[in-house]
């Protein structure tokens, strides 16, 4: 019976390691794919610096426009530096999440090793007693047929 025990907790701690591993998988899909975002959004930045630029040498004609550009730019980079701080948090989120399950699943290993081993101990006694019995048998038989 321990034995069944034994076997589906390890399936069950199978399973449980197989759905992390997809979720790290998906996370690092993830995390890949917001890095490619943001070589995008550098890129864009780039090409917005350089018609910037090129507005500045028209500066008396477009002033206006330019201040109004840069208070766009100013935001827009407040919320990309909001947005990278929501990501970051969110996978230091999911990392603590992902090293606590680590942590759950090494102690339930840890348990599961400690009840093998009771069990083992548990299966050597009974085996110990099983053989202690067949000889104080053996040796009872002869007693009593000494005694014939």
């Amino acid at each position: 019976m321990a034995v069944e025990e034994y076997l589906t907790k390890m399936e069950h701690l199978e399973a449980q390691v197989k759905e992390l591993g997809s979720k790290h998988k998906l996370l690092e899909s993830r995390v890949k794919e917001l890095e490619s975002k943001l070589k995008q959004h550098e890129g864009r930045v780039k090409e917005f610096r350089s018609k910037e630029e090129e507005l500045e040498s028209k500066e008396k004609e477009f002033e206006g426009r330019v201040r109004e550009f840069e208070t766009k730019e100013a935001e827009f980079k407040k919320r990309v530096r909001e947005f990278e701080m929501k990501q970051l948090e969110m996978l230091k989120s999911k990392e603590e999440q992902l090293e606590g399950e680590l942590k759950d699943l090494e102690w339930m290993q840890n348990e599961f090793d400690e009840q093998l081993k009771e069990l083992e101990i548990r299966e050597n006694q009974y085996d110990e007693d099983q053989s202690s019995h067949t000889i104080d048998d053996g040796w009872n038989l002869q007693l009593l047929f000494a005694h014939v």
